[in-house]
């Protein structure tokens, strides 16, 4: 029997879907993220983690744990064909083809169809495709540089916000939910944690679930929940004026920020406001999508 395997890997964390070559799942693993933000170019920690997710998931079904796949199709954020990436576990597969997070977002999306694709969880980007098949990459600069509309820039925009309101002398509802949330006494303690390190990056990302959940009852999260919707619009709006000119332009969405259902819907409702654009849900999760792509892989 033939095996393959699909890989989200984000910069929050990592997931594995195993199947067989009929692209029906039998398992599936989450582990520590593979994106590579702050470790060296040749750092052994993203052969390490996919080694550790592969060995769980044959565990799960019964394998061997040297058992050679057929097929794997990674979507790692940050990824670039353009350059030499991190040694992978190649010899864990007969094929394995690692491609930017985008590529299998926009799988699971749109499928083969042309559109534009919005990824939003702990950084964000667009990626669309036309009619022709012409590309386009907008934004994805990262968390110190751009990804608007992420649960990264929530988080920052949250807690810069509230650090200029501490330094008014007005309380804020949301720098007490950021300390709390992150176990701080206060913003001067959270800002030193951060400094030293003490706070990753996807835990500080973190803090943009609670302050969506407060997004119905406090005016201050609500506009941080519409501004960044619009952000993501602008990506959007970008992409399709450097894509060939179409009556309808097909747009979905992925990524953990749609799953509070308060930003899913203001997302929606400001790409409704542009009569050329349709949204639509995805169609599959990034991982399950880059499954797909592997038993097309071992099937070619």
């Amino acid at each position: 029997m033939k095996f393959v395997a699909g890989i989200d890997g984000g910069q929050s964390s990592t997931t594995l879907v195993l199947a067989g070559a009929d692209a029906r799942e039998l398992t599936r693993v989450t582990g520590a993220p593979i994106d590579f933000v702050g470790h060296a170019n040749d750092s052994p920690q993203r052969s390490r983690i996919l080694n550790e997710l592969l060995d769980r998931a044959l565990l799960a079904v019964g394998l061997a744990a040297d058992t050679i796949l057929d097929a794997v199709v990674a979507g790692v954020s940050g990824h670039n064909d353009a350059e030499p990436g991190p040694p992978y576990p190649v010899g864990r597969a007969r094929l394995w083809r690692v491609v930017p997070d985008f590529e299998t977002a926009r799988f699971a999306a749109l499928g083969d169809a042309p559109g534009i694709v919005v990824i939003a969880g702990t950084g964000s980007v667009a990626f669309g495709v036309d009619e022709s098949g012409a590309r386009i990459v907008v934004g994805g600069w990262g968390y110190l540089l751009g990804d608007e509309g992420s649960a990264f820039w929530l988080a920052r925009t949250a807690v810069a916000r509230a650090m200029t309101a501490f330094d008014h002398g007005r309380p804020d509802v949301l720098g007490n939910l950021a300390c709390k949330h992150l176990g701080c006494v206060s913003l001067r303690a959270l800002q030193q944690a951060l400094g030293r390190g003490d706070i990753d990056r996807a835990r500080f990302a973190s803090l943009a679930v609670p302050i969506l959940g407060l997004a119905e009852r406090v005016s201050e999260a609500a506009l941080l929940r519409d501004e960044g919707a619009a952000a993501l619009l602008t990506l959007v709006r970008i992409a399709d004026e450097r894509l060939a000119p179409s009556p309808q332009r097909r747009v979905s969405w992925i990524g953990g920020m749609f799953k509070d259902e308060g930003f899913r819907a203001a997302f929606i409702r400001v790409c409704n406001r542009v009569p050329r654009l349709r949204v639509a849900p995805p169609k599959h999760d990034p991982a399950t999508a880059a499954l797909v792509l592997a038993a097309r892989d071992v099937s070619a």
